[in-house]
């Protein structure tokens, strides 16, 4: 179960922020929050959510996976790192798209967001490949199959209930 907390543009999202490894600019993550597992502790995870069809989205999906490292390596909280997109996306990448190697090659193309001139560090881009969760949804699922809002707010009290007990 995920609770996002925080939203880009909002109230507290200096947690999503970050300065390019360049220092020229700074970015922030869509949003962040908090993910519940099973017999464990909350872990807090990024996130960007790409709602639009368009074929771009591997462009980008490589820009998050830079801004993903710079996290990484500047000892970010992040447990998780979040990809949602409403489009399918890398079709011919898609059983690479999280390996150490593609990690590299999306830093190497976003050198200014990652490394600023730095050199590629293959033990974070571990950690960022463990930690990334991709999500590709339709509008009709969410429509048909996400739970009502009375409906959800009973599951999240249940699951807060069953977890905490596990713990």
């Amino acid at each position: 179960m995920a609770s996002v907390q925080w939203i880009s543009g909002t109230a507290g999202d200096n947690k999503l922020r970050f300065d390019r490894a360049d220092g020229k600019e700074t970015f922030t993550f869509d949003l962040g929050g908090l993910i519940m597992e099973p017999g464990q502790a909350s872990g807090i995870f990024m996130g960007e959510c790409k709602h639009r069809r368009d074929t771009g989205l591997g462009t980008e999906f490589r820009q998050f996976l830079a801004q993903c490292y710079l996290a990484e390596s500047i000892n970010s909280v992040a447990d998780y790192f979040l990809w949602i997109s409403f489009t399918p996306f890398l079709m011919s990448d898609w059983q690479i798209k999280e390996s150490v190697d593609y990690i590299e090659r999306a830093v190497d193309e976003n050198e200014s967001i990652a490394l600023g001139g730095g050199t590629f560090d293959s033990e974070i881009a571990e950690r960022v490949s463990h930690k990334l969760i991709t999500v590709v949804l339709s509008d009709q699922q969410i429509a048909k199959l996400s739970l009502g809002e009375h409906e959800l707010i009973e599951v999240q009290q249940a699951l807060i209930k069953i977890r905490s007990r596990s713990i």
